[in-house]
């Protein structure tokens, strides 16, 4: 990667690819990575999101057993489990730390890129706080 970028942000993921490969792209620039700025979800906000959206009720019960199937109530939510053309709905992510000031250059990593949704969750979450900063994004995987 180049140089110029001032911070690697890998996505929060239970297998930590994500954190794996960020490191190692840092590390051969010599650039920082911090792995505390986004915190997937809980189950529990998802159920909140999925309440919240306008869908019949057999597709709301749907998802919420899609939802039950992923664990207990406050563990981390996946979108993997939600079909595609509804993943926008949800945002993946919260913000749980800001990023140090004055950043030019922001490098977002993520494992699999489907849908996009994760890394432009991420990407909308960091723009109000890094007004002009570029922030970029790279994955390992991608069916596109």
């Amino acid at each position: 990667i180049p140089q110029d970028y001032d911070l690697v942000v890998p996505m929060p993921s239970k297998y930590w690819i994500s954190t794996i490969v960020a490191k190692r792209l840092a590390r051969r620039s010599r650039i920082k990575v911090t792995t505390d700025i986004f915190q997937k979800i809980t189950i529990d906000q998802a159920r909140e999101t999925l309440e919240n959206l306008d869908l019949p009720s057999q597709e709301k019960r749907k998802f919420d057993f899609r939802l039950k199937n992923q664990g207990n109530s406050g563990g981390s939510f996946s979108l993997k489990e939600i079909p595609t053309k509804y993943r926008q709905f949800f945002c993946p992510l919260i913000l749980c730390n800001r990023p140090q000031a004055n950043l030019k250059k922001v490098l977002l990593v993520d494992d699999l890129l489907s849908t996009g949704t994760t890394l432009n969750s991420a990407k909308t979450l960091l723009q109000p706080i890094c007004i002009d900063t570029e922030i970029d994004a790279v994955c390992l995987f991608s069916q596109v």
